[in-house]
């Protein structure tokens, strides 16, 4: 009954080599099927006049009609909508939307079969009861066995749909933690600094937008906490765009703001830079953004008067960022989990475990490690060893 989608269906079966007569109800089909029979009918349920129900029972009801192979195109609202056209004769179905190959297939599938030549009335009925609806339905054994391998067709057909777009969410998701994580909490970071004073008294009005900014930061900030979950981070595809550089110009990049907030804070980040290049090949955001989620646990650890040192160091072609802090002891079983995502016994808050989980995926990519210690006089140390490469460039 949709124009469009006849056009279409007429279409990919013109292409397909097959001649094609559309028509637009059960009534115009009917008159048409008895004025020259195909070797085919594909027919929508829902239709004017008379709909696909009534058209396939007339025809497999019809003796000189009977043999002619009927699919259905259904929605599947409901699940009667199923039992219906088995009781109405129809040999198979399938479900919209449909993908042109699957119905392409499903024809030459019908038209290779053998036919049933019996009119609908002489066939042996059996009496369904489904959802407490009795349907009368006339079939035989290969009849009924077609429709079922037609149904595991369809569900197995869904469940690859469905994994291919629960895959596209997953990276989607994936993309949305280590790409857009970052670059809010530096935005957030920023506005808390400026709302303390970094650039000096500020009028009214930009206090006000300000303030605005890190509310609407924060509400970005979150939801990635809320809806990014470790299982989500683990299970998505990360994309990665790397290129060569020297790693000490992103650490001092993404250190430049935390050194600012650690000041506000009474808290002294440290990062001493090495005098020796240290080559990487990495994406530049996505390694800021492990980073970045590092030397925030630290500082999250941190009381005022406490230091936040990171190093960079390249020993054997291998580079290794360490943050360590001067917060409180911990349990060592609970570094083995550090970078495993939120949990619910977890006495760190969860934007931070999300963080780490997220730096373990992109250190990971990378060919890297992540790791964590406990330090000699109390304190936690975390960060990651990565591959060192050869001079070529910069981020």
């Amino acid at each position: 009954d949709s124009r469009v989608q006849a056009l279409v269906l007429d279409r990919t079966l013109r292409q397909a080599g097959y001649d094609v007569t559309a028509t637009g109800d059960g009534v115009e089909a009917l008159a048409a099927v008895r004025a020259q029979a195909p070797d085919i009918i594909i027919s929508d349920i829902e239709m004017p006049e008379m709909d696909g129900i009534d058209f396939c029972r007339a025809v497999k009801d019809d003796p000189a009609l009977c043999g002619i192979p009927v699919i259905m195109v259904t929605s599947l609202a409901t699940p009667s909508d199923l039992i219906r056209a088995i009781a109405a004769g129809a040999d198979t179905y399938i479900t919209k939307p449909y993908d042109a190959d699957a119905l392409l297939a499903r024809i030459r599938e019908r038209l290779d079969a053998e036919r049933v030549h019996t009119p609908l009335s002489e066939r042996p009925e059996e009496n369904v009861v489904f959802a407490g609806t009795p349907y009368a339905v006339r079939t035989s054994q290969q009849h009924t066995i077609n429709f079922l391998l037609a149904l595991y067709s369809n569900v197995a057909a869904q469940n690859e749909e469905l994994a291919r777009l629960n895959d596209r969410k997953n990276q989607l998701l994936g993309l949305a933690a280590v790409g857009v994580r970052g670059p809010v909490d530096d935005i957030v970071a920023a506005a808390a600094l400026l709302q303390k004073g970094a650039a000096g008294d500020l009028g009214s009005a930009a206090r006000q937008l300000i303030a605005r900014i890190r509310l609407s930061g924060e509400s970005i900030q979150e939801t990635l906490a809320t809806e990014l979950d470790a299982r989500a981070i683990d299970e998505s595809e990360l994309q990665l765009d790397t290129r060569p550089g020297d790693l000490a110009d992103l650490v001092e990049h993404v250190i430049s703001l935390h050194r600012m907030h650690g000041e506000s804070e009474g808290i002294d980040v440290e990062f001493p830079r090495p005098p020796a290049q240290m080559n990487a090949l990495v994406d530049g955001p996505k390694m800021e953004a492990a980073v970045n989620a590092l030397v925030s646990f630290g500082l999250s650890r941190t009381e005022r008067g406490g230091t936040v040192a990171v190093a960079l160091e390249n020993a054997n072609q291998q580079l290794t960022l360490s943050v360590r802090d001067t917060g409180t002891q911990v349990e060592t079983t609970a570094l083995g989990v550090l970078f495993a995502g939120p949990t619910e016994d977890a006495v760190i808050d969860e934007r931070t475990l999300t963080g780490l989980a997220i730096a373990r995926k992109v250190v990971n990519g990378h060919g890297g490690q992540v790791w964590a210690e406990l330090g000699d006089e109390g304190g936690v140390t975390v960060g990651f060893d990565l591959p060192a490469a050869s001079p070529m460039g910069s981020f």
